[in-house]
């Protein structure tokens, strides 16, 4: 089980593309419910949102990564988990 999380950490293009796709997914599903009850926000809006989402927690996590290996892990990091999408 350990190895299996291990190996979603790395962001390699089949990790990339599956998660994406996984929220996608999700995200069309409670679209698909919201548009089935005629509400203004539907499956393709919530599609995007959860692209987005999943997106930004991918680019916070590969900056970690990225900085924890420039730091050597000697330095905490901290302004990491305050993205600022427009």
């Amino acid at each position: 089980m350990e190895e299996l999380v291990a190996s979603w950490r790395n962001l390699t293009f089949f990790n990339v593309a599956c998660r994406l796709i996984l929220a996608m997914l999700a995200g069309g599903v409670i679209g698909w419910g919201r548009s089935r009850r005629e509400r203004p926000a539907g499956l393709r809006t919530y599609m995007l949102i959860s692209i987005g989402a999943a997106m930004s927690v991918m680019l916070s996590l590969y900056q970690y990564t990225a900085l924890h290996d420039l730091n050597d892990g000697k330095k905490e990091i901290k302004t990491l988990d305050k993205p600022v999408i427009i």
